[in-house]
């Protein structure tokens, strides 16, 4: 008798409610990524305009520091946890969208950063700090 073990047959075919199910999950998570990534940009259209037009009034007021000719060109967002931040990560990578493109991800300090490029349209601040004076 020899030692040569012999191959495995191969698994049967998948019927058509296992095909279903697995072509629904698919379908179920990208939709899930889709619904995510468009929930970030949401967000980033409402909170960061605000926050942006804080953080000029504020230099303008304590430190007499005008910066309402310059453009913000990047925005940089912590997410709470881990799991969180790779679900987002996840959700932006695989945009059915492509609103956004991974430019690099890497660690620093420890943390995991993504930077990604906004391809989609861009987050507009007003202009009404001149307007109120």
């Amino acid at each position: 008798m020899s030692d040569l073990a012999l191959p495995s047959p191969p698994p049967p075919p998948l019927s058509g409610t296992k095909k279903n199910a697995i072509k629904n999950k698919k379908k179920r998570e990208k939709e899930k990524r889709k619904k995510r990534s468009q929930k970030f940009l949401t967000t980033l259209h409402e909170q960061v305009p605000p926050f942006l037009q804080a953080m000029e009034s504020r230099l303008k007021e304590i430190h007499d520091i005008d910066v309402s000719n310059y453009t913000a060109d990047h925005v940089c967002w912590r997410t709470e946890t881990m799991e969180e931040y790779t679900d987002l990560v996840e959700a932006l990578k695989n945009s059915t969208t492509k609103d956004w493109t991974l430019l690099i991800e890497s660690t620093i300090g420890g943390r995991s950063i993504a930077t990604f490029r906004l391809t989609c349209s861009g987050i507009q601040v007003d202009d009404d700090t001149n307007n109120n004076k």
